[in-house]
């Protein structure tokens, strides 16, 4: 798995109903399904996940996320730069390990579909 190449050290607990990877007190990242794909989910400063391709959707402050609807959505080498990017911002972020989307990326998420309140992590707080 791609995550675990990136961050090897990372340890896996789930949260919200989905598996979170982090390091120390710091989150890395964190996988969840949705009913068309699954996402990605970077917790980083936007400015840090360079994304010539613009792949990475959100608008929120602390992270951005990968929607994988197949196979040819998987660009190794990206996702593997922005787990480095997310997994190099270490203790300076350690306040922001629970991550929340501002408000208007949680109704935009919920518009196209991407939403379960019962499952997302948002929502489940």
């Amino acid at each position: 798995m791609l995550v675990r190449k990136g961050v090897p050290d990372a340890t896996v607990a789930i949260k919200w109903g989905v598996p979170f990877y982090s390091r120390g007190a710091k989150d890395v990242c964190a996988l969840a399904s949705f009913r068309d794909c699954v996402g990605l989910n970077f917790f980083a400063a936007p400015e840090t996940l360079t994304d010539p391709k613009k792949k990475l959707e959100g608008n929120g402050k602390k992270s951005r996320m990968l929607n994988v609807h197949g196979a040819a959505d998987i660009d190794s080498a990206s996702i593997l730069r922005w787990l480095k990017a997310a997994e190099d911002l270490g203790d300076g972020l350690a306040a922001l390990a629970a991550p929340q989307l501002d408000q208007d990326q949680q109704a935009a998420d919920e518009q196209r579909g991407h939403v379960d309140r019962h499952h997302h992590p948002v929502h489940a707080q």
